[in-house]
């Protein structure tokens, strides 16, 4: 046995020896059989420290990638396609078990909730102090600091507020904890609160940095939806735009009172583009959700500070747009934007290079998810 391991390795050994010897020298003048180091050469062309270039590199170059003017790399149409897509951004988030499933699912589908001692006020913390389920994380870290701590997760869905009452596993996790009858109402709250804040960011955004680059052509990351469009999106639910991720019906809030007389309208995913033919093997046509913040956003001041952060994002579009056309006169891209007229209360958030508008989608489709709304 020992001998035939002998003879494997002899013959392997030998076989590296005779690729290596077929191998083209890696540079030349090759330092076999010198007496004298290179640098002591008469001749400097075939020096290969003095010129470096003479090197033969032994392994192909990576792949060239495009890069901006500030020269950033730039994505690829395929991976600006993943990143503009709200749902696989949902999907990409951390992993997190769900206390009351016992299941595996991404965070953006989840509530952290962790247990807090509420003191009475003027009275200090102690073992008989009351300790109670409050939800964590759901506030954008600019607006409020992550909590420190152990904290659990549920579905992010109001049905589960009334699970955590009965008995089970989960409630192992925070023992003596007791759920406060605000507790979905807090959860509801925090949750518009992370739309207005998303919003609020989108527009800074929009004011400080997101500029248009010579040769970039128009690119909106909101816009309002024009006349046309809006009288498409109420009578046969369907978007033509290929940009669009998101749909708001955003009304002003004295506007509202008219509307809130009527039937409120839940918010509802919209087609875009032709329907699918029976039988066809292409990929599905993908959905837009839109939301009827009259029937969503419960808090009329939250409503107004949506549509505030909106018109502000939109103020900022335009002052890109002029900045852009007094800094590059002949852009034909930023002059020849044909007018249309527009809806007063339909936005449309889109996919752009410029500017991430997806946190903004995906805090709307949260909300959606905990108000539990099924499509129309």
């Amino acid at each position: 046995m020992a001998r035939r391991i002998v003879g494997k390795a002899t013959k392997s050994l030998a076989t590296v020896g005779s690729q290596q010897a077929l191998q083209p020298p890696r540079f030349s003048p090759a330092f076999r059989g010198r007496k004298a180091s290179v640098i002591l050469d008469d001749d400097l062309s075939n020096n290969v420290i003095v010129n470096p270039k003479l090197l033969k590199p032994h392994k192909s170059a990576p792949p060239n990638t495009r890069t901006n003017v500030d020269g950033q790399q730039a994505m690829t149409d395929q991976e600006f396609a993943w990143q503009s897509n709200p749902f696989l951004r949902m999907l990409s988030s951390p992993l997190r078990i769900c206390t009351l499933t016992k299941r595996y699912a991404p965070t953006d589908h989840l509530i952290r909730i962790t247990a807090t001692l509420l003191a009475q006020p003027g009275e200090s913390v102690s073992s008989t102090t009351p300790a109670y389920i409050m939800p964590s994380n759901l506030h954008h870290p600019r607006y409020a600091p992550r909590p420190r701590g152990q904290g659990a997760y549920i579905p992010c869905s109001k049905k589960a507020i009334p699970l955590l009452t009965g008995k089970g596993r989960h409630r192992g996790t925070f023992p003596g904890a007791e759920v406060h009858h605000l507790l979905e109402d807090q959860i509801t709250s925090g949750l518009q609160a992370r739309c207005v804040e998303e919003a609020e960011l989108l527009a800074n955004s929009l004011r400080t940095t997101a500029r248009y680059k010579p040769g970039e052509p128009v690119a909106f990351a909101i816009r309002r939806l024009t006349e046309v469009e809006y009288e498409t999106v109420q009578n046969l639910s369907k978007i033509q735009d290929p940009k669009v991720t998101a749909v708001l019906v955003v009304p002003k809030v004295e506007d509202d009172q008219d509307i809130n007389k009527e039937t409120p309208r839940k918010p509802q995913l919209l087609s875009r583009g032709n329907s699918a033919v029976l039988g066809s093997k292409a990929p599905p046509i993908p959905s837009i959700p839109i939301y009827w913040t009259s029937s969503l956003f419960k808090d009329p001041v939250s409503r107004a500070a949506l549509r505030k952060a909106l018109d502000s994002a939109l103020d900022s579009e335009r002052t890109a747009i002029r900045t852009a056309r007094r800094t590059q006169p002949k852009a034909q891209e930023l002059h020849n934007v044909p007018y249309e007229p527009k809806s007063r209360v339909a936005y449309a958030l889109c996919a752009s290079r410029r500017v991430d508008a997806v946190p903004l989608a995906i805090a709307l489709w949260r909300l959606r998810l905990w108000e539990g709304v099924n499509e129309s």
